[in-house]
């Protein structure tokens, strides 16, 4: 048996562990009996328990940067203390940072990249009294106290070799209801390619994916929704792609085959209005993009290949065509001016004003220096220190800067990030009875105009004060609106 392991970091907030399941569909393939856990942080003891009774081949953990690294170095320790099971680590941190994790005596092989042939060769070694490690390519492992990096293995051009193994977990829980699907009662995540052909420096793509993109083919991801939209009762889907409209055609006739609620990510460059004139004619639900700053220069400086104009134009035919719209913008980049972070700001009350009838605000996060990324190095040359534990890499989150960029003021970064979602709250939410959102908009505003963030109190007690009302409303079983701040 191998028992493979995803964690979340918060409760509640579970994706279908597609990693897993081709995982698993290749391991179950080649005669492997295969156990899946996907558990968040209270959960934990539940693999370790299950690891000492049934003494696995290994244990394989998904691993990304974040709180998710620290979680996953906290099971590996517990899992070691009462076996000595190899426990075999891969996605996207270990991948990029092999030799740190391998310095760790709760890891012992990594897989790099693409897992499916590799967790498959692997597995056949491990089972042998005499392994031959070497020939393995794309992994990661120690010899004689040293860490041994194989030569890469080469991506699988054809996807439709690989099988989802949906069995090994219960596709039901995974399906959402409104409060977490944007407007549908029973949507499912979905990943239909992998990759992205895009250079962004803040991205890990580049190092992961080789700048490519592959998708899964369309009749097959057509044949798997309609499978869930008949077992499950599905009516809406999240495709989870890093860029679902890398071609164009393939995305419109998935959601025109598929007829349902749906949520895509696009490249704002990508759009037209002829395009968007066919996406208003489907069901979607919300389209998502990556507009990342509201200056000309970061956006250059991050490799975007995109301008502030792009995101405008889509803006605007959004608003013509009445597709819901949100973007995600980055702030704190390396060699960022402040003046460029309020420009972005101000970029993103200028969208809101422009289409005010969205029923979705933007988000805005502060720059995480990821590893792999071009920008990863930039970020060590200005002062950034990365953890020099696995386990301390639990530092990085993109709401909460709780980490140190050094080039920035953090306190008064983090207060204008706070300050935002509360704005981008009162203009989303249809309440005209929240007085207290509309004082902390005229507020937020006046702070943006006067570049005064010093002493947020106002920012502070309010969001305090909100999670207070809304956990007593929970505990009295009152179900909030998805769109509730």
């Amino acid at each position: 048996m191998i028992v493979l392991v995803k964690i979340d970091d918060m409760s509640g907030a579970k994706d279908v562990p597609y990693a897993l399941l081709y995982l698993g569909d290749a391991l179950e393939k080649a005669g492997y009996e295969v156990k899946v856990f996907h558990v968040c942080d209270g959960d934990l003891k539940k693999v370790v328990r299950f690891v000492k009774n049934n003494k696995p081949l290994f244990v394989g953990i998904s691993v990304c940067t974040g709180v998710v690294t620290s979680l996953s170095a906290r099971v590996s320790k517990d899992i070691r203390k009462v076996s000595d099971v190899p426990i075999v680590w891969g996605g996207v941190h270990p991948s990029t940072l092999p030799r740190q994790v391998l310095s760790e005596d709760y890891v012992d092989y990594v897989v790099i990249g693409e897992g499916e042939h590799t967790s498959v060769e692997l597995a056949n070694e491990i089972s042998k009294k005499k392994k031959n490690l070497s020939d393995v390519r794309g992994i990661a492992y120690k010899k004689r106290g040293k860490v041994v990096v194989n030569e890469p293995r080469p991506f699988e051009t054809d996807l439709g070799k690989f099988g989802i193994a949906w069995h090994l977990v219960d596709i039901g829980s995974y399906v959402k209801n409104r409060c977490m699907s944007y407007g549908s009662e029973r949507m499912i995540t979905y990943l239909s390619s992998r990759g992205c052909p895009h250079r962004c420096a803040f991205c890990y793509n580049k190092m992961f994916n080789k700048n490519t993109w592959r998708p899964f083919p369309e009749k097959r991801v057509v044949d798997d929704i309609e499978m869930l939209k008949e077992e499950y009762d599905i009516d809406g889907v999240f495709f989870w792609d890093d860029n679902f409209f890398v071609d164009r055609r393939r995305a419109i006739s998935i959601v025109e085959k598929i007829d349902l609620s749906w949520h895509g990510e696009i490249r704002a460059g990508y759009v037209n209005d002829t395009l968007m004139k066919k996406v208003s004619r489907t069901k979607c639900s919300l389209l998502f993009t990556g507009a990342e700053s509201g200056s000309n220069r970061v956006l250059k400086m991050i490799k975007k290949d995109m301008h502030v104009d792009d995101v405008v134009k889509m803006n605007n035919l959004c608003k013509k065509y009445e597709v819901p719209f949100m973007c995600s913008f980055v702030v704190g980049f390396p060699d960022e001016e402040w003046s460029e972070i309020l420009s972005t700001i101000n970029f993103m009350f200028r969208l809101v004003k422009d289409y005010p009838d969205n029923p979705f605000g933007h988000i805005i996060g502060a720059y995480i220096p990821y590893p792999g990324s071009d920008l990863y190095d930039v970020a060590i040359t200005h002062g950034f220190k990365p953890p020099e534990r696995t386990e301390d890499w639990d530092i990085m989150y993109r709401y909460s800067v709780d980490f140190d960029l050094p080039w920035i003021d953090i306190k008064k970064l983090d207060a204008l990030l706070k300050g935002y979602h509360t704005w981008t709250s009162s203009c989303v939410t249809k309440t005209p009875w929240r007085l207290d959102l509309k004082v902390m908009k005229w507020l937020y505003e006046a702070r943006v105009r006067n570049d005064f963030f010093f002493a947020p109190y106002d920012i502070y007690f309010h969001r305090g004060l909100k999670f207070s009302v809304k956990r007593v409303l929970r505990r009295l079983g009152v179900r909030l609106p998805s769109q509730v701040d």
